[in-house]
């Protein structure tokens, strides 16, 4: 049936879903301190992922997140940031371009910057008192394969998989994972001080909001 099979233990998300939740939880915590829903997606498009997470987002629907997110609203740490921008686009309507307007507005097929998005970020920033920072491109790279090395090795130690592998197929195979670079376990051990690096300064951005890995601890 053209399927490649991986073994997997039973968690949350298992291994896919589970990495793309710390993949979109670490972009929206970069939203919220200075970058912009475009920006990040070029970033990770010039990167070589076919879309950015907030187009990602928008071509799959907002509210099946959303639906997860209020899920885990009842076992998730207090002590843990939580960015709730992307709750207020759903309860405003805008689930993505099925209805024509999520993080980006949509007309003709085409997908346009939305003034509405970027004035409820700005105005959550203004409201939380957070002094909006620009983030170059390799650093919102850099941060985005950081926490998904991060939560890979967690897996890992948690018996979830066997090895680094295992997660490499599941995101190259099912999640659009650049297939060139091999996976988001092989692409870090490549390049493990400059992960390791940004990692920790994942963790300082969002204190209380990280439990790193025994590898990059």
């Amino acid at each position: 049936i053209k399927k490649l099979p991986v073994l997997s233990g039973i968690c949350d998300g298992f291994i896919g879903n589970r990495i793309l939740a710390q993949y979109r939880r670490q972009a929206d915590y970069m939203l919220a301190d200075g970058a912009l829903p475009d920006k990040i997606d070029k970033a990770m498009r010039n990167f070589g992922m076919p879309l950015g997470p907030y187009e990602l987002q928008d071509r799959s629907g907002l509210q099946i997140a959303w639906t997860n997110r209020q899920h885990q609203s009842r076992s998730r740490n207090p002590d843990e940031r939580y960015i709730p921008i992307a709750d207020q686009l759903c309860e405003a309507g805008r689930l993505g371009v099925k209805t024509g307007s999520g993080w980006y507005e949509y007309t003709n097929d085409e997908q346009c910057i939305s003034k509405f998005t970027s004035d409820i970020i700005e105005a959550y920033s203004s409201q939380q008192n957070i002094t909006r920072n620009k983030f170059s491109e390799a650093t919102i790279q850099n941060r985005l394969l950081a926490v998904m090395y991060n939560e890979a090795h967690q897996i890992i130690n948690e018996g979830i998989v066997q090895n680094g592998n295992d997660v490499d197929v599941v995101k190259v195979a099912g999640y659009a994972f650049p297939r060139w670079l091999g996976g988001p376990v092989f692409y870090g051990d490549a390049h493990f001080e400059t992960i390791k690096r940004a990692m920790h300064d994942v963790a300082a951005q969002s204190l209380n909001s990280w439990k790193l890995s025994e590898k990059l601890s």
